[in-house]
């Protein structure tokens, strides 16, 4: 039986797995970071074209309802055409129309140009002459890390900041949220629907109406599937979460709501696999 899950967690998709295995399952976890629903909707329209799913484990995070855009990992699965001709007319307009900003794309452009000519030329002199120029994709990162580091120390951001929903991102999240549930319906695939932990000793960095909402909304729409729901927002004890390195260049800890610690994923494996309801037959 093939189980897929969508986690942010590092131990827990093993825990889970070595657990699931024990009633003859197998789990095969997908994670990326800040992945927004509609990533999550050609991810899971791609796997039910490449696997046999069972059942699908899908955790609703709020933060991930304040993305918007699509990453270049997501973009390249129209670049496999067995996996095109799959799709519906509609699902692959919606692909084709959020792909088009693509930077394949954006170089066509330039393409056969003098632009296009000058730059391969001066990028091969400057890679056999410039040790430097070969570590450019680490010092973009180092530099996009410095100026996110500065950002926030100048405007006093923090993990514990309040983070603003975006009512373009949510509502376009929900949209793809559902179009999952009912892709899974549609394929009689088992769903269990989750509000991830968080802790709750401290004030959540999230506006109370909003994530309210938010939580009353997956509830519903659960409800209108007839998919299993589960509020799994307080199982982890709050001494199991803990601190990470600032997010501002000080010398600081800030406190962590995203990830808990060890014998966190041992209780929550044990949650899901408890929340998990099979056929015995």
């Amino acid at each position: 039986m093939q189980l897929i899950n969508f986690k942010k967690v590092i131990y827990l998709p093993a825990i889970l797995h070595n657990l699931l295995k024990e009633e003859n399952k197998f789990l095969s976890t997908f994670s990326f970071p800040n992945a927004n629903f509609t990533e999550k909707y050609f991810l899971f329209k791609y796997l039910l074209y490449a696997m046999d799913i069972e059942t699908l484990i899908l955790p609703v995070i709020m933060d991930d309802l304040r993305e918007g855009e699509i990453r270049s990992d997501i973009k390249n699965i129209r670049n496999n055409e067995d996996f095109i001709n799959s799709l519906n007319l509609s699902d692959l307009s919606t692909l084709q129309l959020l792909s088009s900003s693509s930077s394949n794309e954006d170089m066509d452009a330039v393409k056969n140009t003098t632009q296009q000519k000058s730059e391969i030329f001066l990028n091969k002199v400057f890679s056999e002459h410039i040790e430097m120029w070969e570590r450019r994709p680490e010092m973009r990162a180092s530099l996009f890390i410095s100026l996110y580091q500065l950002r926030n120390n100048i405007f006093n951001i923090t993990p514990s900041s309040e983070r603003k929903m975006v009512p373009a991102f949510y509502k376009k999240n929900l949209f793809f949220l559902k179009k999952i549930l009912e892709e899974a319906t549609n394929n009689e695939i088992d769903v269990l629907l989750y509000i991830a932990p968080i802790r709750n000793d401290v004030t959540i960095p999230y506006n109370q109406e909003e994530y309210l909402s938010l939580k009353n909304e997956i509830r519903n729409i659960a409800k209108e599937l007839d998919i299993k729901y589960a509020n799994l927002e307080n199982t982890v004890p709050n001494e199991f979460w803990g601190l990470k390195d600032s997010t501002n260049n000080s010398d600081k800890v800030e406190i962590d709501f995203m990830h808990f610690q060890y014998p966190g994923h041992i209780i929550f494996s044990n949650t899901l696999k408890n929340e998990l309801v099979f056929d015995q037959n």
